[in-house]
């Protein structure tokens, strides 16, 4: 058994480097994470406090006792080892203190190792117990557990595709996050966290490595604690224009309880998670428990939100009158209009405890968190409480059972924004026309009215949970068993009551007369999943690992919808008390039976070879389509570690490769031929065609390559890791036109197109300065993305030109302003470009003279915009991609005298353009720029579209790059004796900000805001009258007992 914390052990004298591997004790097998509602865990942590922990030994001398912390971060390092040159160490415990005992000689050496961080020696007098070493994280951990799909995980250093891992609790130690995906945003090379709004619970899509779908979601795979749970990114009640929604799924689970984070990106990783993973996969890691006394960790984090300088960033409004006098109106005209601020400052709290500890038998994780926040609109507010019990139970060194549960259970009511009205539709689009109206110069009608009479809100509980079965029947083997459900139930709602007399003015009479849309999701995801690996020396300094597993996966979906409306009178709510109701039921399952085989060659633990292949049968896949097969072969080759390395200034080397498939199923009924319901004659139900079917559609097949290495240099000062990807998608799926001698009317599913990706990924680490009063600490990642279409099903050769006026109909898939094009990023903005025009002695434009870009097929020469009918016969031309193409992130950290930490992170994302609707609107359809008073101050090109009837509309498709100081904050760790006078072992405060400054040349409110719902399209860059990302300013007290 390994050793408990604050025992004395025989430190082990063999040991490498910052990454080495150390002889010692194996440590007992496997941890584990939790779930329960906040009353459960509370009183499960007074049971677990009264867990035995070993008792102090009185009368101990030849002290040495203290703590290790990490560089940067400061939290404890559970886990290290601590030792002295005389052989004597100790085993730090959950809180990083160790002690040592039965030492004699004094000064005494310590030497702290921990994996993942270089080793530290430092000099202490004997008896010293406030000994406290800093250990700074490693530039490369290549003996870094990756949790892969086979048993027992895999070191970094035997992968040959490239993994990110985020450390979960450095992060939350020192940047104001509140979500899942602010924990990834810009700490993961190559995953784009794309925000659409900045109202209170909203979050943001994902993408990971750039688009590898046409049709079908680019969403990321999820697993919490090994099984797959419901990553769904739009959720909740339809609050945007274009049926768009804005709540996303992966941020319910509270980055307080995780451990860690790794993403595995591309085909070649993800092959042996099979269908579905070709758009990447995120893992979360929950917090378990370590062997040692009862650990209880409060941190409780106050402070609010703000729409920063919104004076400065609304527009001003023109209207002349028909006394040719200019009118205007702005910010602070509609604020006085309003009788106070039209955007409050929201309050934001969060109060999260857990309790850790055990002993090497019996080890436990239990959290209790809750969280407020209030947005800038009085009716925007996030409510969560959230609960988990994780407990790992190891009898023996053989076997090993965690349990992982979790629950939360959160409410958010939301403001209607982007083209459904609200305050950023009523502020953004005002106008002076309506100064001395009831609407007092917003667009219909102050904000207050709307706050009256609109409720929309989601309800939401989920549950997830899990059991990790561990077995080692023989040294050589171990197979591992996961069975788990992820339960997710929303009740999304739009209310709006009979209306008093006051408010029907505002509205239309069936909106006055009330409705009630309510929406129930329920989903219902479950694994079960086992492999079994083989470790087996095969010669003198070869061995063989062959592992096999089997994975099944269920997928159950239940939609219900009720509608009401016409309310007969005031203070009714129910669907059943409305005049007219309807009401909606539907079903959808989807099932994922897979297995793989995988065989690993490691020769001196240096050098790996790994080859693997997959199968998944998937109830989507048509009828003729079978099953699936996923190859995948990889290497590795730890460089450094060969007896002829000769580079001293470099300590760690490694070479990697890697090629691999996988897929992504066609949406559940795709395949197969439906009807549809309607009523026939006499009243009576029948049906009739909907789609023909293919049952030959099967998956999207990614296949793809990496090469990379990583190094580190300068005594492990610095570090780089650097990844080449390329991978195409084949046989993506797309929509065809059928003929009308079948009798179906819509289109069929087949399985042409293919798209490629390619880019680099590039993480640098350093640490500058490392002295004992000052270290600093910095990361820069970036990643870049080139994306092509290279096929919709077309022959070769048809899509080399483009023609002067239309493009061939195989070439391109045509989204808006928007296209799939062959040759072309995909969603990339294909629209007519103005090049010149001249303008009448009024300010018109003259239709005749408007120029247009003649496109490629014409060497961009201009042509006529429009014919003699004023019809536009110009060709669209390619505008710009739709996705950055480049993105990264640049975070520093300034340690001095190992408690005052300042730190700061900046996010970029450049090289794409997104639609300023907000421009279009206000100049095109509301007229109220300055462009439509004064035409002749402007640009004729510039006037003649926004003259045109919405059709020339080049201008308002722009540069949507931007940096952003994402995150600053400064943080004191409070000496131990201050922290002892309320009986805590460590406390410290930290002030943080986030949101704090935007640098762009974006023509919107913020680069970030977009559509977020799947109902506007996943391909959709746009921005209208969303509410830009809040800054927000926390301060956080942290306190461990």
């Amino acid at each position: 058994m390994p050793p408990e914390p604050h025992t004395d052990v025989e430190y082990p004298s063999r040991g490498t480097s910052s990454g080495g591997r150390y002889a010692v004790s194996p440590i007992a097998p496997i941890s584990l994470r939790r779930s329960a509602v906040l009353a459960a865990p509370l009183a499960a942590m007074v049971i677990a406090a009264a867990l035995p922990a070993r008792a102090q030994q009185p009368g101990e001398q030849g002290v040495v006792a203290g703590t290790v912390v990490a560089q940067g971060s400061l939290r404890p390092l559970p886990g290290a080892q601590v030792g002295t040159r005389e052989g004597r160490g100790a085993i730090t415990d959950a809180t990083g203190r160790f002690r040592i005992t039965g030492l004699i000689t004094t000064p005494v050496t310590l030497t702290a190792r921990l994996i993942g961080y270089g080793p530290v020696t430092r000099t202490v007098a004997l008896g010293d117990t406030r000994v406290e070493i800093v250990l700074a994280e490693a530039p490369i951990q290549l003996n870094a557990l990756i949790v892969t799909a086979t048993a027992g995980g895999q070191q970094k250093r035997a992968i040959g595709n490239a993994v990110t891992q985020i450390n979960a609790a450095d992060v939350t130690a020192v940047a104001p996050v509140s979500d899942v995906q602010q924990l990834i945003n810009g700490r993961a090379p190559g995953v784009e966290i794309l925000p659409g709004s900045g109202q209170a619970g909203t979050g943001s899509k994902v993408r990971v490595r750039g688009i590898s779908s046409l049709s079908l979601s680019n969403n990321p795979l999820l697993y919490v604690d090994g099984i797959r749970v419901d990553n769904a990114q739009s959720t909740g009640p339809i609050v945007q224009a274009f049926g768009s929604n804005v709540i996303s799924r992966l941020n319910d689970y509270d980055p307080q309880d995780i451990e860690s984070i790794e993403v595995i990106e591309g085909p070649a990783a993800a092959t042996l998670y099979g269908t579905e993973a070709s758009g990447g996969v995120i893992q979360i890691i929950t917090k378990k428990g370590i062997a040692g006394p009862p650990t209880f960790d409060l941190t409780v984090k106050q402070g609010t939100q703000a729409f920063m300088n919104p004076e400065g960033r609304f527009p001003v409004n023109y209207w002349m009158d028909t006394t040719g006098a200019l009118k205007s109106i702005d910010y602070d005209a509609l604020v006085q209009q309003n009788g106070g601020p039209i955007f409050h400052n929201g309050y934001t709290q969060s109060y999260s405890l857990d309790l850790s500890g055990g002993t090497p038998t019996i080890r436990y994780f239990l959290a209790g968190n809750e969280d407020h926040n209030d947005g800038v609109e009085p009716n925007n507010t996030f409510r969560r409480y959230a609960g988990r019990a994780n407990a790992t139970v190891s009898p023996n060194e053989r076997f090993s059972v965690t349990a992982n549960l979790g629950y939360s259970k959160a409410r958010t009511d939301l403001s209607l924004e982007a083209g459904g009205g609200g305050a950023m539709w009523e502020t953004l689009f005002s106008t002076p026309q309506n100064l001395g109206t009831t609407a007092k110069g917003f667009r219909d009608y102050p904000p207050g009215i709307n706050y009256l009479a609109i409720s929309d809100w989601q309800d939401v509980n989920r549950f997830t949970g899990s059991v990790q079965l561990n077995h080692r029947p023989a040294g050589w083997l171990v197979q591992r068993l996961i069975l788990g459900t992820d339960v997710t139930h929303e009740v999304n709602a739009e209310f709006v009551p009979h209306l008093a007399d006051s408010l029907q003015q505002y509205f239309d009479p069936t909106t006055a007369a009330g409705y009630k849309n309510e929406a129930g999701r329920d989903v219902t995801t479950s694994t079960v999943d086992y492999n079994a690996t083989a470790n087996l020396a095969v010669a003198n300094g070869l061995v063989s690992s062959t592992s096999v597993g089997g994975q099944y996966y269920h997928r159950l979906t239940q939609l219900d919808t009720t509608y009401g409306e016409n309310f007969p009178a005031p203070g009714l709510s129910a669907v059943s008390s409305a005049a007219r109701t309807l009401a909606g039921e539907d079903f959808v399952e989807n099932n994922t039976l897979g297995g793989y085989v995988q065989e690993q060659l490691a020769w001196k633990d240096r050098l790996y070879l790994t080859a693997a292949a997959r199968e998944d049968r998937n109830s989507a896949f048509g009828s003729k389509v079978r099953h699936q097969f996923y190859p995948k072969v990889s290497g590795s080759w730890v460089i450094s570690e060969e007896p002829w390395w000769r580079v001293p200034w470099l300590s760690q080397t490694r070479i990697r490769g890697a090629f691999g498939e996988s897929g992504k199923q066609p949406d559940n009924f795709a395949a197969l031929q439906t009807y549809f319901a309607v009523t026939g004659p006499n009243d009576r139900g029948v049906l009739t065609p909907q789609f023909v079917g293919n049952p030959s559609l099967g998956p999207e097949v990614s296949r793809g390559y990496e090469l990379g290495f990583e190094a580190s240099a300068l005594d492990d000062r610095a570090g780089v890791e650097l990844t080449y990807y390329h991978q195409t998608t084949h046989d993506a799926i797309l929509a065809r036109d059928v003929a009308p001698s079948s009798g179906f009317p819509n289109f069929e599913y087949v399985n042409a197109g293919t798209v490629a990706n390619s880019g680099i990924e590039l993480q640098l680490r350093g640490h500058p300065v490392r002295t004992q009063d000052v270290t600093w600490d910095i990361t820069w990642n970036i990643a870049t993305n080139a994306n092509t279409v290279l096929s919709l099903g077309q022959p070769a050769g048809d899509c080399a030109t483009d023609s002067l006026a239309q493009v061939n109909k195989d070439c391109r898939i045509v989204l808006g302003s928007q296209q799939h094009r062959v040759g072309y990023p995909a969603a990339s903005f294909f629209r007519e470009k103005v090049v010149s025009a001249q303008l009448d002695s009024d300010g018109h434009a003259i239709q005749s003279t408007v120029m247009c870009d003649g496109g490629p097929a014409l060497h961009h020469q201009p042509v006529r915009c429009y014919d003699d009918a004023g019809t536009v016969i110009a060709p669209r031309v390619f505008l710009g991609r739709s996705t950055p193409k480049t993105e990264g992130g640049v975070s520093s950290t300034l340690t001095l005298w190992g408690r005052l930490r300042l730190y700061a992170l900046v996010d970029y994302k450049l090289g794409f353009k997104k639609t300023d609707n907000n421009l279009r609107a206000r100049c095109q359809v509301f007229e109220t720029c300055l462009e439509n008073v004064y035409p002749q101050r402007y640009n004729p090109a510039l006037i003649a579209g926004i003259q045109s009837p919405d059709v020339l509309v080049d201008w308002v498709f722009n540069d949507a790059g931007y940096a952003k100081l994402r995150e600053l904050s400064l943080s004191y760790q409070l000496p131990d004796p201050w922290a002892a006078r309320v009986g805590a072992r460590r406390a410290s405060v930290t002030v943080a900000g986030r949101n704090l400054h935007t640098w762009t040349n974006w023509t919107g409110l913020d680069p970030e805001a977009l559509f977020l719902g799947e109902g506007f399209g996943q391909h959709t860059v746009f921005e209208q009258d969303q509410l830009p990302q809040l800054a927000q300013f926390v301060a956080t007290v942290n306190v461990t007992f």
